[in-house]
Parts: structure tokens; C-alpha cells; sequence
């Protein structure tokens, strides 16, 4: 069996630094009832929870938020970040 190399440490420490950091942030950014909708968007979407937290903790860190995003305004940006469905047509000859 293989001992863990210290690099393999420190860089599993910096992950969960950035882990602990990034909630820290979700949760000074969002209002509790949004951080829960997030959270279950990111069950069935995790790319679309995981681009709609980035871009909220850019504006935030960059100071650009003057309150936390209410479960509302979640619900609008989702409707804007989601991808358009397609519609079928079925035409009978």
C-alpha cells in the first residue's frame, strides 16, 4: 500500500478551505430560503446552481450586491439562465 504524498494533503486542505470559503459566502449572499431552492436545483442541475453561485459571489466580492438574493429573485435568474426548450411539432400527412 501507498502512504498519501504531503502534496496530497495540502491540496485536499486548500479544497476544503475554498469549500468552507464558498459556503461562507452562499450563505452571507442568499437568503436561507434561497440557499434551499439552490440547493435542490443542484440536485437536478448542478451546472446551472453551480453558475448561478459563481456569478452571484463575483457581484458580491466585487461589492456589487447591496442585499442578500431573495428566493424570488432566484426564481427569475433561473428563468433566465435555463436553456429554452425546444418544442416538437408533430404534423400528420
Amino acid at each position: 500500500m501507498s502512504k498519501p504524498q504531503r502534496g496530497d494533503s495540502k491540496d485536499e486542505e486548500e479544497e476544503l478551505k475554498r469549500a468552507k470559503l464558498k459556503e461562507q459566502y452562499l450563505r452571507m449572499f442568499f437568503t436561507p430560503e434561497a440557499r434551499s431552492r439552490l440547493n435542490n436545483v443542484k440536485l437536478v442541475k448542478p451546472d446551472l446552481a453551480g453558475a448561478i453561485e459563481d456569478q452571484i459571489i463575483k457581484l458580491g466580492a466585487a461589492g456589487k450586491m447591496g442585499h442578500p438574493v431573495t428566493d424570488e429573485e432566484l426564481k427569475d435568474m433561473l428563468g433566465r439562465f435555463d436553456e429554452p426548450r425546444r418544442e416538437f411539432k408533430i404534423r400528420y400527412i
